[in-house]
Parts: C-alpha cells; sequence; structure tokens
C-alpha cells in the first residue's frame, strides 16, 4: 500500500496550500467588499452576497482538504497501526489458550488439559483448577 501511495504527503501539502491560498484571498475580498461604501446601496449589498458565496465555498473546500489531510495524514497511519497491534495480540491470546499445558516429560498426552485447568484421575477428564 505504501508504494502506491508514495507521493501522498506531497499531494496533500499542495492540495492544503492550494485551498489555504484560495481561502485567505475570498476572505480578503469579503473584507475589503464589506468595508468599501463607494458604490451605490444595491449594487454594494449584491458585492458583498457574491464575496460572502465565494468565502463560504472556499471556508468549505478548505474544511474538507484539512480534513482528508489529517485523516490520510496521521490518523490513518495510527488507525493501522493499532488494528496491527489488536490483531496481533488477541491471535496471541487465542493461541497460548489452544496449547495444552504440559505436566511433565512422561505424561501421558491424552491428559493434556488446557491452560487454567488440571487433569483429575479421579474424573478422568480435565477440571478448571481452583
Amino acid at each position: 500500500m505504501t508504494e502506491r501511495l508514495t507521493y501522498i504527503d506531497e499531494v496533500c501539502a499542495a492540495l492544503l496550500d492550494d485551498t489555504e491560498r484560495k481561502y485567505i484571498m475570498a476572505r480578503t475580498h469579503l473584507e475589503q467588499v464589506t468595508a468599501a461604501n463607494t458604490m451605490p446601496q444595491e449594487k454594494h449589498a449584491d458585492q458583498i452576497e457574491t464575496a460572502r458565496k465565494d468565502y463560504l465555498r472556499s471556508s468549505k473546500e478548505y474544511l474538507a482538504v484539512a480534513f482528508k489531510t489529517k485523516f490520510l495524514g496521521v490518523d490513518l497511519k495510527k488507525l493501522i497501526l493499532v488494528g496491527i497491534t489488536a490483531f496481533a495480540f488477541s491471535t496471541l491470546q487465542l493461541s497460548a489458550q489452544d496449547l495444552p499445558s504440559c505436566p511433565g516429560s512422561n505424561a501421558d498426552p491424552s491428559k493434556f488439559c488446557p491452560v487454567g485447568q488440571q487433569w483429575s484421575d479421579a474424573a478422568q477428564d480435565c477440571i478448571v483448577m481452583a
């Protein structure tokens, strides 16, 4: 998977830089249009509305790219690492439970019991240790 994602950090950085630049430009333009009051009221209101829509659109794009970059960059690596670790521990735990205990080298293999149990000669079966 890492072979196919060779340039993921570079691509995420490029997209984040581009959307951040667009966001800053839209925010600055909205501030300038809102502060300017040199044109007729109706035209000024239309320009403010257009600048506000551009600002909101660039804000959404910036948030989407930032979220995706964060998810792909750091959180996905952590998620994969946690998943692999949990799988490894669960596999080790299950395999340890399946192994019979060895009471001695000359013991009868039919009398081996799972971990936590002990052979009872009286019951001729494995019983839970108290």
